[in-house]
């Protein structure tokens, strides 16, 4: 695991839309209409969800994000994906290894898990800024 410097965040769950407002004309991208395929769920509240898998032929990605019904659920999101504990009300964490990039971020009640591979890093994370509005940096 290590931490990441910053990363981007939606201010409400809506500012997710963004991540198809902004796709190509060539772009793939498909709603997950429940969160079944996200492990570190494990049944905690929320109140809004989006999740959806992105394609284009230089990147792709999967991602989770939840607007939990409280800051300790959230965090408790944040500890299940990242594998250590937040630190305070925001937080980010980036895990990269040959085969994967998993982002993980955190904002009071809003949190998100984006998994995709270390060659897409960069482009995925050029296209979450460019989706998301807030930036959120590691507290460690």
């Amino acid at each position: 695991m290590s931490d990441c410097n910053s990363v981007y965040i939606f201010k409400d769950i809506r500012e997710c839309n963004n991540i198809l407002i902004n796709k190509g004309d060539s772009d793939f991208v498909s709603l997950l209409l429940t969160t079944e395929g996200d492990e570190n769920l494990k049944g905690m509240d929320y109140q809004n969800f989006f999740g959806a898998l992105y394609e284009t032929d230089s990147m792709h990605f999967k991602i989770y994000a939840y607007d939990f019904v409280d800051s300790k659920t959230a965090k408790r999101y944040f500890k299940a994906c990242a594998k250590r504990e937040c630190m305070g009300n925001r937080d980010c964490c980036v895990y990269t290894d040959s085969k994967k990039f998993v982002v993980t971020a955190l904002c009071f009640t809003r949190a998100y898990s984006l998994y995709t591979e270390p060659r897409c890093s960069i482009a995925v994370e050029n296209y979450i800024k460019r989706a998301f509005s807030e930036e959120v940096k590691s507290v460690r």
